[in-house]
């Protein structure tokens, strides 16, 4: 579920890809690195990487703004925290007046909110060297603290009015009103700011997701889910669209969905853009692609890519007819997500493909299974592919059934055992695909009814069972068909 009070955000730094401290945060606002910080890259943070600072000069910083003002009313400043450091500053925005606040480290590596005074302070030590999410908001008057959701002590009544617009706003020092010992040696995943909303109460709550931080338009549609005019920001864009999805104009934006008609996209699309989908025809890209773009796509028909594309461009792409390139710039580099891993059965002679695996080698050690990538070694075992269950899709071979006859369709028969939605693609001989509901019966591993279109004829047909549930086991597939007298 994405961030419903999104609106309200004035900022949202996610430290998500390691190197350099990216120039803006997910709303826009400039981001400016001071001394070495950097970010590294790390499993245990929830958005796969930190904002890693030494303590000696280093911190980040972004304009102080009208809209920073937390007023009278309730805010919320969250963030995921790792560091075993003391009487440090975590998040500062003070220069010196009653309207300034930081989030501070006591001696005890307890939370502090200050405002000129100490209004609050935890119980709770944060210093522990692990990774904590942090949340301080007012609601209805009163200030809170929670630490991984739990409520950090008792809530203290305060409505001062922090009406006024400072120089800055600093993630891991105190800038403005400048003390180099409160430097802190630690690491940041994410910071948020949301003024207008509390998010939480004093009952406590789970803290959030990686999804639960984005700005997500989510869409299932019969027919079909149309993005038009301009996307701009970072956003995200899940969609299940039966018949197809148009994306227009500008976006920045991490688009996850099964297409399964089309994928267009037009317009231009700028900074870094991720297309993942299931295509059943085409997908189309027009006019310019600037920046980084990586498309990850399956298509039955085509790919075609026209005007120019620049910068760094990937394409992975599964094309029963064709890929076409027009004007297109394919720069090669060092990205480990464009890498495909195909398994083969050697008993069945079946085919599996892994896409958006990242490794390049494998091991297995003491029973246990590793994948090896450019940033190191990692152990295989999770079933989720992040937060989100891992797609997948199961493509039988194109077959007449023995009968040279023109067959029409009646009803698919699966026997899986699943939580989960599927969807059945029938494909007949003319490249005419179509698309139904299979409603599994859960985990008894019952007999499931695809009732396909009446009217389906042709004499050879492929079939694909796709769906993002989290696990599936599939026993068995019928087909149930009528033999026609007509030969073609």
């Amino acid at each position: 579920m994405a961030d419903s009070n999104y609106s309200f955000v004035k900022m949202l730094a996610k430290f998500s890809a390691a190197g350099a401290v990216p120039s803006t945060d997910r709303t826009g606002r400039a981001l400016t690195a001071a001394g070495g910080a950097i970010v590294v890259a790390n499993g245990g943070a929830l958005t796969g990487a930190y904002l890693t600072l030494d303590g000696t000069g280093d911190y980040v910083t972004t304009p102080g703004t009208t809209d920073l003002r937390l007023g009278v009313g309730d805010f919320c400043i969250d963030f995921g925290l790792k560091t075993t450091a003391s009487n440090k500053c975590l998040i500062d925005h003070y220069d010196g007046s009653n309207t300034g606040w930081q989030v501070f480290l006591d001696s005890a590596g307890h939370l502090v909110w200050w405002n000129d005074v100490t209004i609050k302070t935890g119980a709770i030590a944060v210093n522990d060297g692990n990774r904590h999410h942090v949340a301080i908001f007012r609601v209805g008057g009163t200030i809170y603290m929670a630490v991984d959701g739990t409520i950090d002590g008792s809530g203290v009544a305060n409505t001062r009015d922090h009406n006024s617009t400072k120089s800055l706003l600093c993630i891991g020092a105190q800038v403005i009103s400048r003390n180099s010992s409160y430097d802190l040696a630690g690491a940041f995943d994410f910071v948020r700011i949301t003024i207008g909303v509390s998010r939480w109460t004093s009952a406590g709550f789970t803290p959030p997701t990686l999804v639960e931080l984005a700005k997500t338009e989510d869409a299932m549609a019969s027919d079909g889910a149309q993005y038009g005019a301009s996307s701009t920001v970072v956003s995200g864009y899940n969609a299940q669209c039966v018949e197809f999805a148009l994306m227009d104009s500008a976006f920045i934006a991490s688009h996850h969905g099964l297409m399964l008609e089309q994928i267009g996209v037009s317009g231009a699309l700028s900074a870094m853009a991720t297309k993942q989908g299931v295509a059943s025809n085409s997908i189309g890209l027009a006019a310019s692609l600037l920046s980084r773009c990586i498309l990850n796509g399956r298509a039955s028909d085509t790919l075609k890519v026209a005007d120019t594309a620049s910068s760094n461009l990937v394409f992975k792409v599964s094309a029963i007819d064709g890929m076409r390139l027009y004007e297109a710039e394919l720069i090669s580099g060092n990205i480990d997500d464009a890498l495909d891993v195909w398994l083969a059965n050697v008993a069945t002679s079946a085919h599996s493909r892994y896409a958006q695996y990242g490794f390049n080698s494998f091991a297995t050690f003491e029973g246990k299974q590793y994948g090896c990538k450019s940033d190191g070694v990692y152990e295989l075992g999770g079933a989720l592919d992040g937060v989100s269950p891992v797609k997948w899709t199961v493509t039988f071979a194109e077959q007449d059934f023995g009968a040279s006859n023109m067959k029409r369709f009646e009803s698919v028969y699966v026997g899986v055992k699943a939580t989960g939605r599927l969807v059945l693609k029938v494909i007949n001989g003319d490249g005419t695909a179509y698309h139904y509901n299979v409603i599994p019966s859960g985990n008894e591993g019952r007999t499931s009814r695809a009732l396909v279109g009446r009217g389906l004829s042709g004499r050879y047909w492929l079939l694909e069972l796709a769906s993002d549930t989290e696990r599936a086991e599939l026993d068995s597939i019928d087909f149930a068909f009528a033999v026609m007298s007509r030969r073609i």
